[in-house]
This record gives structure tokens, C-alpha cells and sequence, in this order.
């Protein structure tokens, strides 16, 4: 049997390289709460994110969609790449693992 090391389970990226793609796992870390959300567009031309946010994961993937719509904030992306480290993290599907943006 050959001694093949497997690739990580994840890998670990700065938040700066992120180019977002539809259903892309985000938390938006504030001050007193934290936020998660779904990545629902990304116009690339005008640099502008469309985030489906909840404060709970669990209330996020049973929304009705007017309440998805009433809950999608826009970001614009050099704004989430200049935030404050540690503010927002990405999570991508790469090839064969997971790409943490952090």
C-alpha cells in the first residue's frame, strides 16, 4: 500500500483573498452578538455582496422567503476584506476540502 498523506480536512486563508460565491457560509462577528449568514449574490462588477443574516444558524436555513428577504444586507467586499481582523469569516468548499477565510 503506498504511504499517501491525505489533504487537511480544512484549510485556512485570509479573509483578504475571499472572492464569494452563492451559498457560501459567513459569520459577521459584532460587539455583544454574532451573526451567520448565506451568501445569496455577489455582483463582481460593482464589488457588492448580498448576505442573508440570522443570529441564530438554526432559525437561518428554516426562513420562509419573504423573511430572506427582509434579513439580506449588502456589503460592499473591500469593506469586509478591510474590517477589523477577526470580524467576519468565510466558509468556501474548495477541491476535495474546506477553505476557512479568516
Amino acid at each position: 500500500m503506498p504511504n499517501v498523506t491525505p489533504p487537511p480536512l480544512a484549510v485556512y486563508k485570509a479573509i483578504t483573498e475571499w472572492i464569494p460565491k452563492y451559498s457560501d457560509f459567513v459569520v459577521w462577528k459584532k460587539w455583544f452578538r454574532t451573526s451567520y449568514g448565506v451568501v445569496s449574490d455577489f455582483n463582481v462588477t460593482s464589488g457588492q455582496v448580498s448576505i442573508i443574516l440570522e443570529n441564530t444558524p438554526r432559525l437561518l436555513f428554516t426562513m420562509t422567503e419573504q423573511e430572506m428577504k427582509d434579513q439580506t444586507l449588502v456589503f460592499d467586499i473591500t469593506d469586509i476584506r478591510n474590517w477589523k481582523v477577526g470580524r467576519w469569516y468565510a466558509q468556501q468548499n474548495g477541491s476535495g476540502n474546506v477553505i476557512w477565510f479568516i
